[in-house]
């Protein structure tokens, strides 16, 4: 039973050109003080396969709008802000990285600076007006349970933006085989079946390679 969790940051990193490195690095680097930072029970610094800028995705997860608020006040967002003219691309707007979880599935593969992933994937889409509640409702009464039966699908968020219709799944595997099976099977599928009725078109689908995780069950 893992715990429980209900507040999220999505947040999304462009590098200067020739700043890769330097982005990657301070992920990887960070991983020590997320590992003992209080009630940020999972954190997952990954990097966009094949995009021009460089892209960066970095998601954490919280019990509470306090603890999540706690940490953005903490040394972490406040390097990334000192360091970010540097090695940035701008920086994220505060308020399009809050978003609420809707719905997870979270389990472990393993210990060290991945927790023994390796790949992720993060799947955006946009319900159409007046459907937000309905896709809600998917994700948890239809898109979870095949989740759950998924055992190569490591971990599994759905997330959503108060007051929008926006939405992200974003989950995380072992492996690239284990990705591309997700891809191909039934929550995909199911997932696909809903556009017409509930979304506004196709996902957007972006291949994620994990720097660095901590993942507390």
């Amino acid at each position: 039973m893992s715990r429980t969790v209900t507040h999220s940051l999505l947040v999304p990193l462009t590098a200067q050109t020739g700043k890769e490195n330097d982005v990657a690095n301070f992920l990887i680097n960070a991983h020590s003080i997320i590992l003992n930072w209080p009630n940020i029970h999972q954190w997952y610094a990954t990097r966009l396969t094949s995009t021009s800028p460089t892209q960066f995705l970095v998601l954490g997860t919280y019990p509470n709008d306090e603890a999540r608020s706690a940490y953005l006040t903490g040394p972490l967002p406040k390097s990334l802000g000192e360091n970010a003219p540097e090695i940035l691309v701008g920086m994220p707007i505060h308020s399009e990285i809050l978003s609420e979880i809707v719905a997870h599935n979270i389990t472990k593969a393993g210990e060290g600076l991945k927790s023994g992933l390796s790949t992720g994937l993060k799947v955006s889409f946009k319900a159409k007006s007046g459907r937000a509640d309905a896709v809600k409702k998917f994700l948890v009464e239809v898109a979870l349970p095949l989740i759950k039966a998924e055992t190569d699908t490591i971990s599994w968020y759905a997330l959503h933006w108060p007051g929008t219709e926006k939405f992200v799944i974003v989950d995380f595997f072992a492996s690239d085989e284990a990705r591309e099976a997700h891809l191909a099977g039934p929550v995909a599928a199911a997932l696909i079946a809903s556009i017409d009725e509930n979304f506004t078109g196709f996902p957007d689908i972006a291949r994620l390679d994990i720097l660095a995780a901590k993942v507390e069950l």
